[in-house]
Formats: C-alpha cells, sequence, structure tokens
C-alpha cells in the first residue's frame, strides 16, 4: 500500500499550550532536505518529548528524523536502510523503547514466477541504541506468509517486555494466484508479538472479513483500561 506526497510535506503538529493565548494545535513542516517523495511518514515517542517520524524516500530507502519541540524544528535525517535488492521498500513503522528504536518497513520482492504480481514481500526491521544515530543491518522477520504488509500504525505496548503490532497478509498470494492490482487483493489482519521488546515476533489469530472487497488490511489497534486490544 503505497501514498505518496512530496518531500518536506506538512504534518499536523499537536502540542500542549503554557499560555492561555497560544495555539493549541498548529502545523509544522518536517524539512528533510531529500529529493523526491517522503511515503508514509510515521511517528513514535517513548517520553512524549522526543518524537520520531519515520518514512520512506522515493520508495528506494528508510529514514529517521527527531524533534525536541513538538515538531517546530527537527533534526536531519539519518537513513536507517536502502533497497537491498527487488522491487521497492516503504511503509515504515517503528517501536520507541527509550534510546533503543526498532524500524520495520515492507521490502517487496521480484518473483519470477509471477512477473508484476503482488506475489512476494517481507518486512525488514533494524534497531538502534543510540537514539537513532546508527543503525544495525536489515534483518528479515520470519513469518509464514507470502505477501505481508499493512505494518504501518503504532505498536501498542501491554505487560513487562510483550509488544504487539499490526500487519496483514494476503490471500490470493498465499494460494500461489497473486493479482496485479492492489484492488484486487483479499487480506487478513490481525497482530504480530513480541514477548523480548521487539526482538522477535510470533503472529497472533487473523481476522477475516470476507464480506469485504479487500479483507481486513492495515490494521490500527489502541489497548482499552480493561487491558483489551481493540483493532
Amino acid at each position: 500500500m503505497r501514498t505518496r506526497i512530496p518531500a518536506g510535506a506538512a504534518i499536523l503538529m499537536l502540542a500542549g499550550c503554557a499560555m492561555a493565548d497560544e495555539p493549541f494545535l498548529g502545523i509544522a513542516e518536517l524539512k528533510s532536505g531529500l529529493s523526491g517523495s517522503i511515503e508514509i511518514p510515521t511517528l513514535g515517542t517513548w517520553d512524549g518529548k522526543l518524537i520520531y517520524c519515520v518514512y520512506s524516500n522515493d520508495i528506494r530507502s528508510i529514514w529517521v528524523q527527531w524533534t525536541r519541540d513538538a515538531g517546530r524544528t527537527w533534526a536531519k535525517p539519518v537513513q536507517v536502510m536502502g533497497l537491498p535488492g527487488g522491487r521497492y521498500i516503504t511503509d515504515a513503522n517503528l517501536l520507541v523503547d527509550r534510546d533503543r528504536i526498532t524500524v520495520i518497513a515492507t521490502h517487496v520482492l521480484d518473483a519470477p514466477d509471477h512477473p508484476g504480481a503482488i506475489a512476494r514481500s517481507e518486512f525488514l526491521a533494524a534497531m538502534t541504541d543510540d537514539g537513532g544515530r546508527t543503525w544495525s543491518a536489515p534483518q528479515a522477520i520470519p513469518l509464514p506468509h507470502k505477501y505481508v504488509c499493512g505494518c504501518i500504525h503504532a505498536p501498542v505496548w501491554l505487560d513487562g517486555d510483550r509488544v504487539v503490532m499490526g500487519w496483514s497478509w494476503d490471500v490470493p498470494a498465499e494460494e500461489g494466484k497473486p493479482v496485479t492490482d492492489e484492488g484486487a487483493m483479499h487480506l487478513r489482519a490481525g497482530v504480530l508479538i513480541s514477548e523480548d521488546r521487539g526482538r522477535t515476533w510470533t503472529p497472533g489469530q487473523d481476522v477475516d472479513l470476507p464480506d469485504q472487497p479487500m479483507g481486513a488490511d492495515e490494521p490500527a489497534i489502541v489497548r482499552l483500561s480493561n487491558g483489551d486490544l481493540f483493532m
């Protein structure tokens, strides 16, 4: 799933006000300085003060920037990962755990047996322990499906080291009948579960919407006050 916006596009800035005459809601511009397009910017924070924004650039690389003043100014972009091969990389997401950050992106692969089809993809994960300044080499997350996607909404912390993150996978690709148009996909959605603060992930139960044309895709989740997850 891809949506492009111009590089340096405006993002919504929400900031608490110390004075009654200060605006509570404003628009700030994320100036990346990169050429081309920014796709699917996603925000994450640990303490509500240091905010990270991760995005793909021209669907060929993943970058991160951060702000300490609610989006008024941004640090220069740091590249998290490039395109290691295949068709493109996009839909970046991030899990912020103090100075340790995990960025996960969807890497769409070539499928020689199904040229032009939406047939193969993987989630690549890279990590930093210094607040985003340096990054590990990206590694694929082992998952039991051929085409994975939809990992774009903020992960949700549960108890202890457990965290969950929404994702989806395509049924036609799984059945060896991949489609060539996103509108013809039929997806099932659920959550990936980590018991070790994002180092490894295991799929949970799937949700299917058989009467919907595309099924269930790009799930957003929140934790309710009684501990339940709402998708």
